[in-house]
């Protein structure tokens, strides 16, 4: 229910008197508001979409009228997604940027938790998975305190996040979202959202090659369904069984999974499954030796996908389509699938980019505004103080000599003042104020565009992650992490002494930039800085707190290529960050560049692990942990 009642409405229009008198308020409008949101969400179980909208429709023109916002911008954005359509996703982007630039902080719970649930949900059909995850995790905070019942929003959002994490190709944080989902829900978890977290939990383990385990789970998810599931829970149940049974390489047995699913999908008339039973089906006919009959299925099925727009489902079926070509014994034709599959990311990297800067110019960028704001302020302070004295000076000026030396004598000191506050902010601007490292805005304005400097021969980018910091949080207490992240900075602050700079990232992320003579010099002062971190556990009380590091380094420029932005460099720092956490955390993992992939990566960064994974198959790059062998280096 919108937090906007009657007095709120009457306390909003005291600042337009005129409009108050003019059209009182109707003492029954927040009577009849519930009872049209009471008949749309009944409408919502059985009625066509065109009903719906139109009660949405009388809603919002009653809200209007009663200048209730909130009402007005919820109808809005629920008008928007429920009418989207993946192949047109930009104009409904556009629409909803629209409705987003009307939304301010003051907005009600309800609001801004649908605005952040259809952001994130719209992304994710278009592809953009970075976007579309922090709009998935700003709606499950808000989804705390969200009435009537937070549980089973959380729930269900916490397997969406689930799902998103499996698109990125990153299963374990998405096993992670899925435990937290069960331990928030208990024994007292609806079926739907156990159906559903338990398909989840399948595909992620089925990823990371548990394939033993999630049969197991898929067994209890069919367990589940059997008993009352939705022809919807049956037909993404079939569809992961089939991709199980092909994960298994049994073909044979998936085809009867596609079988069933495609039975289900004709049923129900989903259009979205029908092409997923016939891209599974493709993949099965290519693993029996018949790539004749399964190419032409796959090719049918990924244009289809593109046609509506689906570029999750078109990304996961180009990856499907290269590994059953490879697998054929036909490099050629996966080479071809794996050009295409790079196109794309390439493409909705670029729209990513976008779609993102639309967004924040609707939004109104409240950080660089704040910053803005403040340096605004201290300047009109001075200006203030200039004018003041140039006024009591004309008055002055007349014969109070002795008053104006005292006015001159107050103008010093208040440009003195002004000058401490300057030198205060801009302190506060460069560093952390926690932990005495770089601003991350220090280095947008000094580091990020220039490349390395001076007679060093080497410079490296280190994105540097506390490996498990929430659980210090949690165990000890903030005040325990906030000593952790002191002394780790302290350290490595001490360690590095000229060689680099260290830049507070975000929370328990640190940036180090590292110069040297060599590469292996470079190295070898990273490592001694983990070392360092890792063999003395922080003292905390009567305890100690141990800490170890998770990090991407790669060395500048990359790919040989001294026009290439620092900022470049981060991203790939990011990118094998994501890895070294994928493959268990507690390591450092290197970027190498190959001999033969030095013109093909140079200018790019990837958008995310699964595409630094696919340029690695392809032998462009090499990864390896700080400490192995250093492998190919260019």
């Amino acid at each position: 229910m919108p937090k906007t009642s009657l007095f709120a409405w009457l306390l909003a229009g005291a600042f337009s008197v005129g409009a108050v008198l003019a059209q009182p308020a109707d003492p029954a409008y927040p009577q009849h508001r519930e009872e049209l949101r009471a008949r749309i969400a009944e409408l919502s179980q059985s009625a066509s979409q065109a009903e719906v909208l139109e009660a949405m429709q009388q809603l919002r023109e009653l809200a209007q009228a009663a200048g209730d916002t909130d009402t007005v911008n919820l109808m809005d954005i629920r008008r928007i997604y429920m009418t989207h359509e993946d192949a047109s996703i930009d104009a409904s982007l556009d629409a909803m940027h629209a409705v987003r630039a009307r939304v301010t902080d003051s907005a009600s719970l309800e609001v801004r938790e649908m605005l952040a649930r259809a952001y994130g949900n719209m992304y994710f059909d278009a592809g953009n998975f970075h976007s579309a995850l922090r709009h998935q995790l700003q709606a499950l905070a808000l989804e705390r305190d969200l009435p009537p019942d937070p549980l089973v929003a959380q729930l269900y959002r916490l397997g969406t996040i689930a799902d998103l994490y499996i698109a990125m190709g990153l299963p374990q944080e998405a096993l992670d979202s899925v435990a937290r989902a069960e331990a928030l829900g208990g024994a007292s978890m609806q079926h739907d959202n156990r159906m559903q977290l338990l398909t989840t939990k399948a595909m992620a383990l089925r990823q990371i090659g548990r394939l033993e385990v999630a049969a197991h789970t898929l067994d209890a998810a069919e367990a589940l369904v059997a008993g009352s599931g939705s022809a919807l829970n049956r037909i993404r149940l079939e569809a992961a069984r089939a991709a199980m049974l092909l994960s298994q390489a049994q073909p044979a047995r998936a085809l009867e999974s596609i079988a069933a699913m495609d039975a289900y999908a004709e049923a129900n008339d989903s259009a979205y499954f029908r092409l997923r039973a016939q891209l599974l089906r493709g993949h099965a006919l290519i693993e029996l030796g018949q790539a004749e009959r399964g190419l032409p299925l796959m090719e049918q099925a990924n244009a289809g996908f593109l046609e509506r727009g689906q570029m999750v489902e078109l990304l996961d079926g180009l990856s499907r389509q290269a590994e059953a070509l490879e697998d054929s014994g036909d490099p050629v034709g996966a080479l071809a699938a794996t050009r295409r599959l790079q196109a794309l990311r390439e493409t909705l990297f670029r729209s990513e980019h976008a779609r993102a800067i639309a967004e924040l110019e609707a939004a109104g960028k409240a950080s660089e505004l704040a910053h803005r704001a403040d340096t605004l302020s201290t300047e009109n302070r001075l200006q203030d103080a200039q004018l003041r004295s140039e006024r009591l000076a004309r008055w002055l000026a007349i014969g109070f000599a002795l008053a104006a030396l005292a006015t001159v004598v107050c103008l010093f000191l208040a440009i003195r003042r002004t000058r401490r506050e300057r030198d205060r902010l801009a302190f506060a601007v460069r560093r952390d104020p926690l932990t005495g490292a770089l601003s991350r805005y220090q280095f947008d304005q000094h580091v990020g565009p220039l490349p390395p400097s001076g007679d060093t021969a080497a410079t490296a980018c280190v994105l540097l992650d506390l490996d498990h910091f929430k659980d210090v949080n949690d165990h000890h207490g903030h005040a325990a992490g906030d000593a952790v992240l002191q002394a780790v900075v302290e350290r490595m602050q001490r360690l590095l002494g000229n060689a680099g700079e260290l830049y507070r990232w975000g929370g328990e992320e640190f940036l180090l930039v590292l110069r040297g003579n060599s590469t292996e010099t470079i190295e070898a002062r990273l490592q001694m800085l983990v070392d360092s971190l890792e063999s003395r556990p922080v003292p905390w009380g009567e305890t100690s707190i141990q800490v170890t590091v998770s990090g991407g380094a790669v060395f500048h420029p990359f790919a040989g290529d001294p026009d290439a932005p620092f900022a470049d460099a981060v991203r790939w720092a990011d990118t094998a960050l994501y890895h070294a956490k994928h493959e268990g955390r507690r390591r450092i993992e290197v970027i190498d560049v190959t001999e033969g992939g030095e013109l093909a990566v140079r200018g790019k960064r990837p958008t995310d692990l699964r595409e630094l994974l696919t340029w690695r198959r392809m032998d462009w790059i090499r990864l390896r942990r700080l400490g192995d062998d250093a492998g190919v280096r260019t």
